[in-house]
């Protein structure tokens, strides 16, 4: 978690790995709703990217999956922008600024990643 809670909101950057099969690392997520439909090269590496967008219970989570696959091993990077509000006492306006600029933030995280493998 990197960026401190505004309007009940939090964000996550996350890189993990497993030794799987080039099939399972990019099937779709969730029964088809998060597909890898999407391409972006991050330093010389090229990812394929899927994005989803879940609401419920007064929150949001906005997702962004880049994975990419090296010697056997699939690589992912996970980007979640978790917001929640009762929409009655706040600055609406001030909330979408804050979501925009944690957005902006995972972008620029994300651009800098590198393999030194």
């Amino acid at each position: 978690s990197y960026l401190q809670p505004n309007y009940s909101q939090d964000s996550w950057f996350v890189v993990s790995s497993a030794a799987i099969e080039e099939d399972v690392c990019f099937a779709p997520e969730e029964a088809g709703s998060t597909v890898f439909d999407d391409e972006r090269t991050i330093g010389a590496t090229t990812f394929r990217v899927a994005t989803s967008v879940g609401a419920g219970m007064g929150s949001t989570n906005e997702q962004t999956l880049y994975r990419t696959r090296l010697g056997g091993t699939c690589w992912e990077i996970a980007t979640t922008l978790h917001f929640a509000s009762d929409y009655t006492d706040i600055d609406e306006a001030a909330m979408a600024a804050s979501q925009a600029e944690a957005r902006t933030m995972i972008d620029e995280m994300v651009s800098t990643f590198r393999f030194n493998l």
